[in-house]
This record gives structure tokens, sequence and C-alpha cells, in this order.
């Protein structure tokens, strides 16, 4: 465990991320990095400034064994770079993180993970998609990545956990530090059935530039991010674009224009995110291999969508386990330019495949 001293004061040097890929690529710990003297560093190029800096800090391990001390003390387990179980989709980003520490069953961090974010005050449809797909990921063995913010990312985790699935917390706060504090129920859950994640130390509380920092690691842990409900000016836009940066896939689930909450969405759409109405959408484009449960996969496809054509899918999506009047449904739909007749159709048509039941009153619910 002394050797993740040496992890913790390389995650803190206060160097460029391009000077510490320079080093990285030097040496095979982090021990092997703090013994090297300063006239390497000066043939590996490094400036006397940066040279100074790392001096300076090779006098401060007192401080790197007490964070170490802390995380023994919280039960909290710190993954280097060039340890075996640090994340390899995470490796891969340009600026991945020296240090994660982790809260948690670790394992799910070599499962295959979706990224589910969105507003943090989203609407109830928000809400329900993000809990439907965190439950259907869940079912397909895939974990669900989000920041346990309010709203989309904690439906999406309480998704996941309803299904006994896997998901990760990823926090701008250290491991130990519930934020924000109306989710204590679900950290706990978190911690008792899947893991958080950080790349602050123990008891670091939140700052505004963190949150931003943070989004890069849950692009950088998933093969693809779905934004279910997102502002124009939303950090979840942060979080795609990031995904993009990093050459993961972006999904977006469409909303009715009128919604503020359905633009940044319908934006990312317009401009060439793949367009989900259920997880099927999200596994065909994974990579083959990743051990997803395939029995899973042929039930849910022969039912939903070999046997729906796309307006139907389109409506099914809209319809959910809580009865939904019809000119609800209208107004959901109205983005997706579907016909009142259409609508009505694709309507008799899941009702006449055991999809959805009417109910009195002009209400639709799944079966």
């Amino acid at each position: 465990m002394m050797s993740k001293i040496y992890d913790i004061w390389f995650h803190k040097l206060k160097l460029s991320i391009y000077v510490k890929k320079l080093l990285l690529e030097k040496v095979n710990t982090f021990q092997e990095m703090y013994q090297v003297k300063p006239q390497l560093y000066r043939i590996w190029g490094l400036s006397e400034q940066a040279i100074l800096l790392i001096e300076k800090s090779k006098q401060q391990l007192d401080e790197y064994k007490r964070i170490l001390l802390e995380c023994r003390q919280e039960q909290i387990e710190v993954v280097g770079y060039f340890d075996e179980t640090y994340p390899k989709l995470l490796k891969e980003i340009p600026d991945p993180p020296m240090v994660i520490y982790i809260k948690g069953n670790k394992e799910y961090l070599s499962m295959p993970a979706i990224g589910i974010v969105g507003a943090r005050k989203c609407t109830e449809y928000g809400d329900r998609i993000a809990r439907r797909l965190g439950e259907e990921l869940a079912d397909y063995g895939i974990t669900v990545v989000s920041g346990m913010a309010m709203g989309i990312d904690a439906a999406g985790h309480q998704g996941a956990l309803k299904q006994n699935g896997a998901t990760i917390a990823v926090l701008g706060t250290g491991v130990n530090v519930c934020y924000p504090e109306c989710n204590r129920r679900l950290y706990n859950e978190l911690l008792d059935n899947g893991c958080v994640v950080s790349e602050y130390e123990p008891f670091v509380k939140g700052r505004p530039y963190h949150f931003p920092r943070r989004n890069r690691i849950i692009s950088g842990l998933c093969y693809g991010i779905v934004i279910v409900e997102a502002a124009q000016r939303s950090g979840s836009l942060i979080t795609a674009q990031l995904a993009l940066d990093y050459n993961r896939e972006v999904y977006a689930v469409p909303g009715y224009e009128s919604s503020r909450m359905s633009q940044g969405a319908n934006e990312l759409i317009a401009h060439g995110a793949k367009c989900i109405f259920s997880v099927k959408d999200i596994i065909e484009e994974l990579p083959k291999g990743l051990g997803i449960k395939n029995e899973i996969i042929k039930k849910n496809s022969d039912k939903m969508h070999n046997q729906l054509a796309l307006a139907e899918r389109i409506v099914y999506a809209y319809v959910s386990q809580e009865p939904i009047l019809l000119e609800k449904l209208k107004e959901l739909l109205e983005s997706t330019q579907l016909s009142y007749e259409r609508l009505n159709t694709s309507l008799l048509q899941l009702e006449v495949k055991g999809l959805i039941k009417r109910l009195p009153g002009e209400r639709y619910v799944r079966i």
C-alpha cells in the first residue's frame, strides 16, 4: 500500500496533462518516477520550472501519507494509472486522472458501461424515461454510469438499482462526501449495490469547477452517453461533447418542442446524435464480445423492435406503466410530427400486439 503514496503524489502534481503524459512514457510506476533525479528530467526536456515544482512536491510526502491513511479509515480504494484494475476505457482519454478513489464494488468498473445524464430539474417524462433506460440496461448486464445529481442522473441510477443491476456514480467531491445531501438514500444504496468514484481525495467538498472535470470521467468510463433531457446550456451537453471528443457514441431521447428541457437533446439529434426510443437502439451500436446478455436481447428485440413499425416504436416510447391521457400523448408527440391518424393507428396496433392497454377515459398504459 505504501506505493500508493507515490500514485497520490503524481496525481496531485500541478503539471500540465501534456507533461504528465510525457513522463508516463518514461517509467512503469509512480514510485520509479519519484526516484528520478533532476538531471534525467532535463534530458527528457522538462523546463527548470517544472523540475523545481516536482522536487518541491517530493518534500510533501506527509500530506500524501495522511490522504492514504484517510482512505484506509474510510474504506476507500486507491487505483493508480499503472494498476491492472485501472479502467481501460478511461485510460484512452486525452486527460485521464492519474488516480481514482473508489468506494463500493470496484468490479463494476470492468463491466461494459453506458452513461445516462440530463437535466437536474427534469420533467416527469424525463424521470420516467431515465428510470426505464436504467432498468433495461441493467437487464442486459450493462453498468449505468452517471453523476448522482438530482433529476435524470438519480433516475438512471435508481432504475439500475431497481433491477439489481450495476451502477457507478462519478462524484465531484470525495467519495465519502454525499452531494447533494438530498440524495443520501441513493448514495447509501450505491455503496451497498454499486460504487462511487472520484479523482478527489476523501473529505473534499464540491466546487463549481469540479463538476465539468467530473464529466470527462463519466464519458471516459462509457462506450456511449445517453442524454435524456437537457436545456440548451446544460452541463449534460458538455458531457456529450466530451464523449464525441473521446470517440464515444452519443444518444439522445427526443422530447416535445415546447419543453425547454428537451431543447438540448433535440438539437443533439439534429446535429447527428442517434435518436433512441429504447435500449435496443443502444445495444445494436455496441462492440461485439462485451458479455451482454444475449437471451435478454433476443426476448426484447423480438417483441419491441422486429414487430414494430417506426411510428409504433415512437408511440410506445412515450407510454409508460403509469396511465397517460391521449391528449397528453398528443402533446408529447408534437415534435415527432406524427399525425393524429397515425397516432391512433399506432395505439391500436400496440394494443392488438398486447404491448399496451386502453383504459376508461382515453388513457393508455404499458402491459
